[in-house]
C-alpha cells in the first residue's frame, strides 16, 4: 500500500514538471506524514483511556435519589424554620396562586387540606430549585408547613427517602400533578 501511494505521488508531481530530486523529497515528506498518522499512539491511547474511564464510571455506585432527597430535605427544613411573616394572612394564598398560574405553573391544594390544619398564611419559596408555595397550617396549636410544587420525576423519586429524616417529620405525596410535602414536629 505504501508503494502504491508513493507511485501515485510520484506520477502526480512528475506531471507538474518538477525535478526528480524535488519529487523524491515530496514523496519522502508524504511518507513521513502518513507514517506519523498511522503509527501515532496518541489517538489510540486517548480512545482507550476514554473507554476505560467510561467503564469505570459506569461501575461506580451512585444513587441520585439520595442526593436529591438530602437537598430537598435541607430546602424543606430551611423553609420550615423561616417562619411566617406577621402580616401574612390566608387571603395571600389567593394572590400567590394567581401569580403561579401567570407563570403557567398551575396550582392545587390537597383534596382534604382541612385534615392537615387550617390555612393561616402562605408565601412563595423555592423547593428543589422549582417555584413552590409554602402554606402555613395551624393544627390544634401545632404549626405545620405544607409545600406545594409541580410534580416531576425527580421529586416523586425521593418520596421514600424523605420520610427517613430524624427530627423533622415529613410526609410526601403527589396528586393532581402536584408534589406535596408536609413538614411538622421540628
Amino acid at each position: 500500500m505504501q508503494d502504491d501511494l508513493d507511485s501515485q505521488l510520484r506520477r502526480y508531481y512528475q506531471n507538474r514538471r518538477l525535478s526528480a530530486d524535488d519529487v523524491d523529497a515530496l514523496v519522502q515528506a508524504g511518507r513521513a506524514q502518513r507514517r506519523w498518522h498511522w503509527q501515532s499512539p496518541l489517538p489510540w491511547a486517548t480512545a482507550m483511556l476514554l473507554m476505560v474511564a467510561l467503564a469505570f464510571t459506569a461501575l461506580l455506585p451512585h444513587n441520585p435519589s439520595n442526593e436529591m432527597a438530602d437537598w430537598l430535605r435541607a430546602d424543606i427544613a430551611k423553609n420550615h424554620l423561616a417562619g411566617k411573616p406577621d402580616d401574612l394572612a390566608a387571603r395571600d394564598l389567593v394572590s400567590l396562586v394567581s401569580e403561579l398560574e401567570s407563570f403557567g405553573l398551575g396550582f392545587a391544594l390537597p383534596q382534604a387540606i382541612e385534615l392537615y390544619g387550617k390555612v393561616v398564611g402562605a408565601r412563595m419559596c423555592s423547593l428543589a430549585g422549582k417555584p413552590a408555595i409554602h402554606v402555613y397550617l395551624d393544627s390544634d396549636g401545632t404549626e405545620k408547613s405544607l409545600f406545594v410544587t409541580a410534580a416531576s420525576e425527580s421529586l416523586s423519586g425521593v418520596a421514600s427517602e424523605l420520610e427517613k429524616t430524624p427530627g423533622l417529620s415529613i410526609e410526601v405525596w403527589s396528586e393532581q400533578n402536584h408534589f406535596f410535602a408536609l413538614a411538622s414536629d421540628y
